[in-house]
């Protein structure tokens, strides 16, 4: 079980590709295989799409330039 705040569970593990796209979506980005930049979509290799907060859009802005 694991009790700290959303917040400090993504400080830990940010390191690691994990990104936070919504109030409490925090995600992989090693499996995200397409950006979308105008409709502000993520999709993952196995087809799945989820769309990204614009609080957290900068989170993903990073992986869209590099």
């Amino acid at each position: 079980r694991y009790t700290n705040t959303l917040a400090v569970l993504i400080s830990e593990i940010e390191d690691t590709g994990f990104v936070q796209i919504r109030k409490g979506t925090i995600v992989n980005m090693r499996f995200v295989c397409e950006i979308d930049l105008k409709t502000h979509e993520i999709r993952f290799d196995n087809s799945t799409t989820l769309q990204v907060s614009r609080r957290f859009w900068k989170n993903i802005r990073k992986y869209a330039n590099g």
